[in-house]
C-alpha cells in the first residue's frame, strides 16, 4: 500500500512538472513570437515628408486664391469705381470667399486621407518586414492600459514611411 502511494506521489509530481514544463515553452514561445510596439501618429503625420510635399503645394494654390481675394477687395475700396461695377465686384468677392474656404475644408479632407492611406499603407509593409503583430498608436490606446512589453518605434517607422515616400526600400 505505501509502495502503490509513493508510486502515485511520484506519477503526479512528474505530471505537474511535464505541464509546468509545457506550460513554460508555451508562454516563453507566445511572448517571442507576438511583437507590440507603439507609434505616436501624430508625430509620423507631422514628419512625414508626403505631409511637408503636400502642405507646399497646397500653399501655393491657397496663396493664389487669398491673392484673387485681395485684388478683387481692392478694387472694390477704388474711389473711382461705377455702382454697376461695384456690384459685380461684390457678388464676385463673396463668390472667392465661398470658392476659399470650400477649397480649404475640400484640402484638409482630401489631402489629410491621401496621406493616412499612405502612412497605412507602408505601415503594414514595416509591420511584415518587422514581424510585428500589433502596432498601437499610444495616444489613442483608451482601451489598452499597459502592454507587458512596449517598444516605441516612432523614428525606425518614420524613416521607413518616408524612405519609401521618396522611393527608397
Amino acid at each position: 500500500m505505501k509502495r502503490r502511494n509513493y508510486y502515485i506521489i511520484v506519477l503526479v509530481i512528474n505530471l505537474l512538472l511535464f505541464l509546468g514544463i509545457i506550460a513554460c515553452f508555451t508562454f516563453t514561445g507566445f511572448k517571442s513570437s507576438t511583437r507590440i510596439i507603439t507609434v505616436n501618429s501624430s508625430v509620423l503625420y507631422e514628419n512625414f515628408i508626403m505631409t511637408k510635399d503636400l502642405k507646399r503645394a497646397a500653399e501655393k494654390e491657397l496663396n493664389d486664391h487669398i491673392d484673387q481675394i485681395e485684388s478683387v477687395y481692392s478694387e472694390l475700396q477704388s474711389q473711382s469705381i461705377l455702382e454697376e461695377k461695384k456690384q459685380v465686384l461684390n457678388e464676385q468677392f463673396i463668390l472667392e470667399k465661398e470658392e476659399l474656404a470650400k477649397f480649404y475644408k475640400n484640402l484638409e479632407e482630401m489631402e489629410s486621407s491621401k496621406i493616412w492611406l499612405r502612412i497605412h499603407r507602408y505601415t503594414e509593409e514595416f509591420s511584415k518586414k518587422n514581424n510585428y503583430q500589433l502596432i498601437m498608436d499610444f495616444e489613442n490606446t483608451n482601451s489598452i492600459l499597459d502592454t507587458y512589453e512596449k517598444k516605441v518605434v516612432n523614428e525606425e517607422l518614420l524613416r521607413y514611411i518616408n524612405k519609401r515616400y521618396e522611393g527608397l526600400k
